[in-house]
């Protein structure tokens, strides 16, 4: 993910995740909270291994990473969290992103792929709904911008 990218919907308070990530995938909805499930534990988010039967929310824009945080801290700077704790996601705005299957063209619909990935096919077994739009080609070091529109 590079710094290349105009946010206009961020949520840095509703999802946490359990597990090690690097920012640029889309995460999907683990489980869900009952109620508003503000801080509660339940209201996960995951890389999907299958697209199939996710339900995504956004783009993960902070690693997350499993250290020991006796030996080691969190390093803020980085933009990193350790597992367990709050991730921010993007849900509208574009992203320039190297997490990118196949070969986009300018205006290609963006689909849920395998692993977090975005593919201009729609892989899952029940019909995903679309992320958003492909903005760019990919660059020469795999890079494409992505126009991401997800409620």
């Amino acid at each position: 993910l590079l710094n290349d990218r105009n946010e206009l919907d961020t949520d840095s308070y509703s999802y946490r995740m359990n597990e090690a990530a690097t920012r640029g995938a889309i995460v999907c909805l683990a489980t869900g909270g009952s109620g508003v499930a503000f801080g509660d534990t339940d209201n996960t988010v995951t890389v999907k291994a299958v697209a199939s039967g996710g339900v995504p929310v956004g783009i993960l824009l902070t690693d997350v990473v499993n250290i020991d945080t006796t030996l080691y801290h969190v390093n803020q700077h980085k933009e990193e969290v350790q597992k367990g704790n709050k991730v921010t996601v993007g849900k509208k705005g574009w992203w320039v992103t190297n997490n990118v299957l196949n070969t986009p063209s300018p205006g290609d619909l963006a689909f849920l792929d395998n692993s977090g990935n975005i593919s201009t096919t729609n892989n899952g077994t029940v019909q995903n709904p679309p992320l958003g739009r492909f903005v760019t080609k990919k660059n020469q070091n795999g890079y494409a911008r992505v126009d991401i529109n997800l409620p």
